[in-house]
Formats: C-alpha cells, sequence, structure tokens
C-alpha cells in the first residue's frame, strides 16, 4: 500500500512511497526496457538553464518523450504512460491533492495538457540547479531496472525558491535516490539531482493546465 505524505517545508509538496503495486511497475518497466534500449538520445541541455554555466555537473542525459514517441511508434507498448497517468489519478491521490487546496494537481474540471518524459542518467552525471517555469506542476516518478541498479548519488533537492535568477540554496530538503518513489512540486520550485554511479531512472509528467 502506498504511503502518500504532504510535505509544507520548503515549499508544498506531496511525497509517495510504494507508489505502483508490483503488478504495474512490473508492466510499466517491460513497456520501458525497448524504448531505454533503441529510443534514448542523448538531450543537450546546455542554454536552457543558466545555473548550468557555474556548476561542475554533467550537462548530459540520455531522454526521450514518450508522448511524441508512441504518436511517432505506434507498435510500442503505452503502459509506460497509461499506467503512470492512471495511477497519478487514483482516488486516494485526488484526495491529497484536494488537501493541499489544488495547489499542485487540480480536481476541478480544466484541459490538462501534459507531457512525459523518460531519463536516463549513468555515471558522473547529475542536474544542476534549475526550475521548470513553462509548466504548472511536476510528478517525477523515480524507479530502477533489476539488471541496472543505482550504486551511489542520485539525490532529488528541493529548494523553496521560485526564481533560478540569483538564486542562493540556503532552504531545501534532500530526498535519497529509493525505488518505487513519487514527488510532486510546483515546477517552478528550483531543483537539483545530485551526481551518480550507477543508474538513475526517472518518468517526469509535467502539467499545465487551459482553462
Amino acid at each position: 500500500m502506498s504511503v502518500i505524505e504532504i510535505k509544507t517545508h520548503p515549499v508544498t509538496h506531496i511525497i509517495v512511497r510504494d507508489f505502483l503495486d508490483s503488478s504495474s511497475k512490473k508492466k510499466l518497466l517491460n513497456s520501458l526496457l525497448p524504448i531505454r534500449e533503441n529510443h534514448l538520445e542523448k538531450g543537450d541541455r546546455v542554454g536552457l538553464y543558466k545555473s548550468f554555466m557555474s556548476e561542475n555537473v554533467d550537462l548530459y542525459k540520455r531522454i526521450s518523450y514518450l508522448h511524441e514517441l508512441l504518436e511517432e511508434n505506434p507498435t510500442l507498448n503505452r503502459d509506460c504512460i497509461d499506467i503512470l497517468e492512471n495511477n497519478i489519478w487514483r482516488d486516494d491521490l485526488r484526495q491529497a491533492y484536494a488537501n493541499t487546496n489544488n495547489l499542485l494537481f487540480r480536481t476541478y474540471p480544466c484541459s490538462n495538457i501534459s507531457s512525459m518524459l523518460f531519463s536516463q542518467y549513468e555515471a558522473g552525471e547529475g542536474m544542476a540547479w534549475h526550475n521548470d517555469p513553462t509548466s504548472f506542476c511536476t510528478a517525477s516518478y523515480i524507479f530502477q531496472f533489476d539488471d541496472r541498479q543505482f550504486l551511489d548519488g542520485g539525490d532529488f533537492l528541493l529548494s523553496g525558491a521560485l526564481e533560478i535568477d540569483n538564486f542562493s540554496p540556503e532552504k531545501f530538503v534532500t530526498y535519497s535516490q529509493e525505488d518505487n518513489f513519487l514527488i510532486i512540486f510546483p515546477s517552478k520550485a528550483v531543483h537539483k539531482i545530485t551526481k551518480i554511479s550507477g543508474y538513475r531512472y526517472s518518468l517526469q509528467y509535467f502539467v499545465d493546465y487551459k482553462e
């Protein structure tokens, strides 16, 4: 059973441990395997975030935008998208969203515009302090493949700052890498991934709304 916690420091966010049951997680991983092996590309993030220029962090990771990929390759299994989206809107999580006064996901009717990014970090890679101001909210699902374990690092750091300009990381919370872990946070909140040894995998679900 999932353990859901609403956190208010340093910014309102939700964490979910044991997010997927074992059957759903297995199906999701099986659908991602052919994408991992054949459809991940190096993502050059230089120029997107000013903070990259001042930190000693590898600016590359392997990525795939799943909605676009599956539209171009309709024979690929859609479980990776469908399972994540369906579980994000489970009744227990809907109640958690309502308990934040809809500060994150909105429970009232509106049009949801979303994209999903599959990311692979390898040894020595990480992500500098940055935010994603073009989205309203981000749900990041962190998981492991049985054949590619992480060794150390890959921590998720979330700050309370909503602007990257002149950012100073004074107040933040750290979540060590954990399998089957979901964190939902405002996309504008400045955050970071520490360098990893081994592998780190995540599905990032970026959400915006159109009234």
